[in-house]
């Protein structure tokens, strides 16, 4: 506050405080109650000033200041009215919730005259404090009630938070504070050493796959069949393979021979070996009647008529015909 008055000669200052007409006035004193006075008097210009300052002002402390010039030819007063400015009301409910990773919601009402708030934050109780950059206006629809979510914060960390309003008279800073500590990802595939182990997993699995399929075919082309192919399918394939050999079988209808309609497989247990049998000269009538034998000739006129193939592996649709000859003694 600051007081002017013009006087030959210089004067002297005095100060009072009044908080309302009411009460009593009270003489105020250099460095007291937190109220300083500095006075200066220029001759050039008779101009004399007294300055007044309050510092730390309170509610308390609205009221009307009077300041005094007095000099010999007589005295003046100058007053002040000091009142408190409408300035905003401090934030009231104000809570956290730590839901989602590296996320916080900050909620809160509004105590009054305010016209936009911002959020402040601090890890180490506000010792160092951060504003947040985003801007909350006053809701023009009567609802008080604010909230405002805060990404990018580090997990695991523990946060402080509180909320500042503001208007064009100045702003006020919410007494209470709120934290929480703040959620890590809890999305564990997303991580850089869960993917590194889906990567390896992936490529074991891949390795593991490309030498079945190696070992298959090296055994395929080996074996020329897969190694789980099943005895039961192999039986039945030889039984179709059998009824193909012994299905066009020729009929024999000549006479004194033995006529084959049908092979019947049961009955052929070994496959017939004949050895070649000497072909002796019928001789005379002493010839000892331990050399009768049995001869076998071949009617079909094969290259090595003493060995004949087995029924199993002869080719479908040929026809053997074989003629049991007895030589018996005397007769031609």
């Amino acid at each position: 506050m600051n007081a002017l008055f013009f006087s030959n000669p210089e004067p002297t200052f005095s100060w009072s405080f009044q908080a309302s007409p009411d009460t009593v006035v009270t003489h105020l004193v250099d460095g007291t109650d937190n109220f300083a006075i500095r006075n200066t008097f220029v001759m050039m210009n008779l101009s004399a000033v007294s300055v007044g300052t309050r510092t730390d002002i309170r509610e308390t402390w609205y009221g009307v200041y009077s300041v005094t010039a007095t000099n010999s030819q007589g005295s003046n007063t100058f007053s002040f009215i000091v009142e408190g400015k409408d300035m905003p009301k401090l934030p009231k409910s104000l809570s956290v919730s730590c839901g989602n990773p590296h996320s916080v919601e900050v909620m809160w009402t509004n105590g009054g005259n305010t016209e936009y708030f911002r959020v402040l934050y601090s890890t180490d109780n506000f010792l160092q404090s951060v504003i947040d950059p985003a801007t909350i206006y006053k809701q023009m629809d009567g609802n008080d009630v604010y909230s405002v979510t805060i990404d990018k914060l580090d997990g695991g960390q523990l946060y402080f938070f509180k909320v500042v309003a503001y208007n064009s008279d100045g702003n006020i800073t919410s007494l209470a504070s709120s934290g929480c500590r703040v959620q890590e990802d809890t999305c564990m595939a997303c991580s850089p050493n869960s993917l590194y182990l889906t990567g390896v997993v992936l490529t074991c699995i891949g390795g593991l796959m490309i030498m079945i399929n190696l070992g298959l075919g090296i055994f395929i082309t080996r074996k020329g069949r897969l190694p789980f192919r099943s005895s039961k399918f192999q039986q039945c394939k030889n039984q179709g393979f059998d009824k193909v050999q012994f299905s066009g079988r020729a009929t024999i209808t000549q006479e004194g021979e033995r006529s084959y309609q049908e092979l019947d497989t049961s009955q052929v247990a070994k496959a017939s070996v004949y050895s070649e049998i000497r072909t002796q000269e019928i001789g005379g009538e002493n010839d000892d009647e331990a050399n009768q034998s049995s001869n076998y000739e071949s009617l079909e006129g094969q290259s090595k008529p003493n060995v004949y193939e087995e029924l199993q592996t002869a080719s479908s649709g040929s026809s053997g015909l074989y003629t049991n000859t007895t030589i018996t003694k005397g007769t031609a």
